[in-house]
């Protein structure tokens, strides 16, 4: 199963929050918000540092640190997103709802914090790998690694750890996002409100 994102911008304007981007008709004439950020596709790694936990199957044996757990929706929200996103929120059973300025996507430290990730290895193997290190490049190519994602490891393996830069991890996704965030205003008087749906 998929997960998927909603992310959605705002602006502050004249101390209130507005829409980015602007408002649009669908095929009814009614007025909806554009969703922002359609740039990250299913970068689980990244939704994993957004949402504060793991999302989906493929980050369920690393340990991610977070910008900050969710938050539920502002309480300030512009009206157009106070009427809409609780009620979409509420259609596709939405989790992990939350909000960030762009300031703490900038100033959150991608470069040096690490995710630790785990796996299963043949014993024999187990020696190369350390918690403090990236994943040894020693390791022979042909080496298979367990994650005990949908079956056990066998009974010959060990389960070994190792740390992963949390840009490297994320696929420089917060550089994508931010690419398109930062040139709608001061990192100050941008927020992104997004949610999670599987």
């Amino acid at each position: 199963m998929s997960t998927d994102i909603e992310l959605y911008a705002e602006r502050l304007e004249k101390g209130c929050w507005c829409p980015v981007t602007e408002p649009a008709p669908n095929a009814k004439g009614k007025i909806l918000p554009v969703e922002f950020g359609d740039v990250l596709g299913r970068t689980y790694e990244f939704f994993s540092v957004l949402a504060g936990e793991s999302i989906s199957s493929v980050c369920r044996n690393d340990v991610v640190p977070s910008v900050s757990p969710p938050r539920g929706f502002p309480d300030d929200m512009s009206k157009l997103y106070n009427d809409l996103l609780p009620l979409w929120y509420e259609e596709v059973s939405g989790f992990n709802t939350s909000w960030l300025m762009v300031r703490e996507l900038v100033d959150f430290d991608w470069d040096t914090l690490k995710v630790l990730s785990y796996g299963y290895v043949e014993k024999e193997y187990a020696h190369l790998f350390n918690a403090d290190q990236d994943f040894p490049a020693e390791l022979p190519k042909d080496t298979k690694i367990y994650h005990g994602l949908y079956c056990p490891p066998p009974d010959t393996t060990v389960k070994v750890c190792w740390s992963i830069g949390l840009r490297c991890y994320t696929g420089n996704a917060v550089d994508w996002l931010l690419q398109d965030l930062l040139p709608l205003g001061p990192p100050d008087e941008v927020r992104i409100i997004y949610w999670f749906w599987a």
